[in-house]
């Protein structure tokens, strides 16, 4: 059993490690399609997007076993060295084929470490400390993604995507550190048993409020899949340079920091998650073909923000709503949640893909994407609100 002091100290050391693996993280996501531009034809890009996400989408399903069997701490340990050397081979730049294979890699990795985390942050909160916790863990990995493409811009306008691959590297590994000397000793887990994936799939199916904010969830996802991989290509298309595309992007996520607790406070003291997310949907959808309209280096900035200001109202509706309609014992519920992400990065590059390979330009996605977004907007009716 853990004491108090004992829980404070490895709740620090979760922090810490989260803010460093999420910097590792922000200081390549941007930056990933336009490297593999460099390795493969632009309409390729999207489909090794879908692999890695379809490898994830795999794994996550299995996850819970080998956390189980290894222990929640050797299995982050066994992640967190993953990327680490599959950075340092994407700094090394090495053959083709060999690129490939570790960006494939490293996207699994650092999408299946969030479920580790989720793990030990479970096992050092009470119940009635939850949203608090998880809403100053969130944060932190907020603010890492605001710090990271700025950074990652510069590096990569000044020295190339290699420099940018090992400074991820360097930054994991204080990280890695952190929680072998930290969970060394503290790193038992127990997990129930999950209920077969057809259950679980047939449950949600049949509830309609499970259903609908599955779809939300998907449609979310869907949205970053195609802003993340194919915005900077956009970007890079209209003659922005990197150290530019960073600093946008740098002020793009800031509505992840400054948004999503107050939303929720809102959503709690005021309005249900549906009205908000419908206002989400609609500020998404509207901003999204904004893009195509403007050219400045301000514009462009504020269409982006924008675009992030509606995102983090339906992130933070969707996660409200998602957890108040499961408790604990809902594990299976949870990780197919978790797997919405997966499975949108698989559907969503396959998609651009074959519209880009039909000849149209990248800047037709995003009018693609508002008709989608706007079409979402009728998604939170068919949800009963919370209130």
């Amino acid at each position: 059993m853990l004491t108090k002091e004992k829980k404070r100290s490895l709740l620090e050391v979760v922090l810490a490690s989260g803010f460093l693996g999420a910097l590792s993280t922000a200081l390549v996501v941007y930056i990933n399609s336009s490297f593999l531009k460099t390795l493969i034809p632009e309409a390729y890009v999207g489909i090794f997007f879908s692999v890695a996400y379809f490898i994830t989408l795999i794994l996550i399903q299995y996850y819970g076993r080998i956390i189980a069997k290894l222990k929640n701490h050797i299995v982050l340990l066994i992640a967190f060295g993953t990327q680490v050397v599959a950075l340092l081979m994407l700094a090394w730049n090495p053959a083709r084929l060999s690129s490939i294979l570790f960006f494939v890699i490293l996207v699994v990795m650092y999408n299946v470490t969030v479920i580790n985390y989720d793990v030990m942050l479970e096992v050092l909160t009470k119940d009635k400390e939850t949203g608090r916790i998880r809403g100053v863990f969130w944060t932190v990995v907020n603010l890492s993604y605001v710090v990271g493409p700025f950074i990652s811009g510069a590096l990569v306008e000044r020295f190339g995507f290699s420099m940018a691959y090992l400074v991820g590297a360097i930054v994991m590994m204080p990280a890695w550190l952190m929680i072998f000397f930290a969970y060394r000793k503290n790193g038992t887990v127990h997990f129930k048993k999950h209920k077969p994936f057809k259950k679980t799939i047939k449950r949600i199916w049949r509830n309609r409020n499970l259903r609908g904010i599955f779809i939300i969830a998907f449609m979310l996802y869907f949205f970053y899949s195609w802003m993340v991989i194919y915005t900077p290509l956009y970007l890079l298309d209209i003659g922005f340079t990197w150290d530019k595309i960073g600093q946008i992007f740098t002020v793009m996520l800031i509505p992840f920091v400054i948004f999503e607790y107050p939303a929720g406070w809102l959503a709690d003291k005021y309005l249900g998650e549906t009205e908000l997310l419908t206002v989400g949907f609609v500020i998404m959808a509207v901003s999204v073909v904004s893009l195509l309209m403007v050219t400045g280096f301000w514009w462009v900035m504020l269409a982006l923000f924008c675009t992030r200001i509606g995102a983090s109202l339906v992130e933070i509706m969707r996660d409200t709503y998602f957890y108040k309609k499961v408790d604990a014992d809902d594990l299976d519920l949870i990780d197919t949640f978790r797997n919405t992400r997966s499975l949108a990065y698989v559907v969503g590059p396959l998609l651009a893909s074959a519209i880009i390979g039909l000849g149209f330009a990248i800047g037709s996605l995003f009018i693609v994407l508002g008709v989608v977004l706007m079409l979402s907007t009728v998604l939170p009716i068919t949800i009963e609100d919370t209130k």
